[in-house]
Parts: C-alpha cells; sequence; structure tokens
C-alpha cells in the first residue's frame, strides 16, 4: 500500500515538473484552449482561422500558389469551373452566434466533378444583417464557406466566381509587399477575370440562440459575454433596422 502512494507521490511530482518545464514552449492560446470547452475551443480555433486567412497571402491564394509566381501558365481548359453546374454540396448550420458553413462543390463544363482548386469566390449573405464569408480552397474542387451569423433569420447566400483555375491570378512583387502598398495586393489580370462573373444562390435559416452556448449572444450585449475581448478588432455586422442598414459591432465598447 505505501508502494503504491508512494508511485503515485512521485508520478504527480514528475507530470507537475514536466508541465512547469514544458510552460515557456507553450503558447498563452494553447493554455486557453486546454481551459475551454469543446464549443469555445473549435470557436476560437475557427476565429483564428478565418483572421489569419484575411492576413496571409499564401493562404488568400490557396491553390495558385505556385500559379501567382508564373508556374502554372498552361492549364486545361476543361478543368475551369462551370457554376452553373456547380451546387452546394453540405451545411453545418449551428445557432445564431456561432460559427456556420456550407460547402461548394464544383464542376467543369462537361459536368464533372473538378478534382483540383483554384478558383476565387467571393460570398456574402443577406437577410437580417449583410455579411461577408471567408472561403478555404481544400484543393480537391471543394470550398469551404465559413461565416458568423449573429442576427437569427432566413438569409440568401450569393457566391460570386471571379476566378478558375488560378487563370488571371497575380502575385504582387515582395517589394510591395514589404512596403505597404496595398494598390499592388492579389489582382486579377485585365481583361480574364470579367467573362468569368457567375453567381451561386443559395436560402438557408438560423435559429436563436436563446442565452445557449453561442460565444455571441447578440441580442443581450452586442457582443462577446464570455470575456473575450480578445477577439476584438473592429469587426462586426450590418444590421437591417426598419429597412435601415446599421453597423453593429462584435464587441461592444465603452
Amino acid at each position: 500500500m505505501k508502494n503504491r502512494k508512494r508511485i503515485y507521490v512521485i508520478s504527480m511530482i514528475a507530470i507537475i515538473i514536466f508541465l512547469l518545464r514544458s510552460f515557456p514552449k507553450m503558447d498563452i492560446s494553447t493554455w486557453s484552449l486546454l481551459l475551454m470547452n469543446n464549443d469555445e475551443a473549435n470557436f476560437l480555433r475557427t476565429w483564428a482561422r478565418v483572421q489569419r486567412a484575411q492576413l496571409d497571402v499564401d493562404e488568400l491564394l490557396g491553390s495558385c500558389k505556385k500559379c501567382s509566381e508564373n508556374k502554372c501558365k498552361n492549364q486545361d481548359p476543361y478543368q475551369r469551373t462551370d457554376v452553373k453546374a456547380s451546387s452546394i454540396s453540405g451545411q453545418i448550420l449551428q445557432v445564431s452566434g456561432d460559427f456556420s458553413r456550407v460547402f461548394i462543390k464544383t464542376r467543369n463544363a462537361t459536368g464533372f466533378y473538378r478534382t483540383s482548386g483554384g478558383d476565387g469566390w467571393q460570398v456574402y449573405l443577406k437577410g437580417p444583417s449583410v455579411l461577408t464569408a471567408s472561403v478555404f480552397d481544400l484543393g480537391n474542387g471543394t470550398y469551404e464557406v465559413v461565416f458568423l451569423p449573429v442576427v437569427p433569420g432566413e438569409y440568401k447566400l450569393y457566391a460570386n466566381l471571379i476566378y478558375t483555375a488560378c487563370i488571371g491570378i497575380k502575385k504582387p512583387p515582395e517589394t510591395h509587399k514589404s512596403l505597404g502598398k496595398m494598390k499592388y495586393s492579389v489582382e486579377i489580370l485585365k481583361g480574364k477575370g470579367d467573362s468569368l462573373l457567375h453567381r451561386l444562390q443559395y436560402h438557408m435559416k438560423f435559429r436563436d440562440c436563446y442565452g445557449t452556448s453561442a460565444l455571441f449572444q447578440y441580442h443581450i450585449c452586442y457582443g462577446c459575454c464570455r470575456g473575450c475581448s480578445f477577439v476584438w478588432n473592429g469587426l462586426g455586422t450590418w444590421e437591417n433596422v426598419r429597412g435601415y442598414l446599421k453597423w453593429r459591432p462584435y464587441i461592444k465598447i465603452d
């Protein structure tokens, strides 16, 4: 019996020493995630993923990273996406105040599913509020659309195909990037994008969170009610109030 207690005490001491030594190697976000429940941790991961995609040019380019460096000039025309043949293949809809997502499955002009990435989508939603979505190229012809509706109700999703099969993409020179000249940000070459503008529409409905696990209790405090003010970055949504659009920040600032 004494040996068991001794082994238990030694084991606990070893674990504590290991954690203390590992602490400098672990960032604050790692420890924060360990203290959160699954819903909170998943929300924070998705938030970080969306913010990173908005700031990282390589993440924005997706499968077109090499092509933007003039290494993929000869694209197979049959690999171009046909919006009319493409569709929403799946959805994961949460209550308002949590991230939801839909998946766009693309087809080419002959009706076959595409198995490679390289499309540029601009997606926004209109309903009780107006919001934009982040699109992630999964590299297999499927695109993940992530968005955060904070007002419950019925929405219509508009997905505009801006370019396909990496045709017309140009990456800005590193000098322009370092100088902060946003004029030279990732752009579509003149004359190669206009003919590709097509739209895909989709309807969906979001329930109110009613004080449940959603991190953004929008109607209660117009922001994050769980003390996560560290996610504040000036973002918000346009809410339709009596026929007029009114800006509502995600986090209320006094």
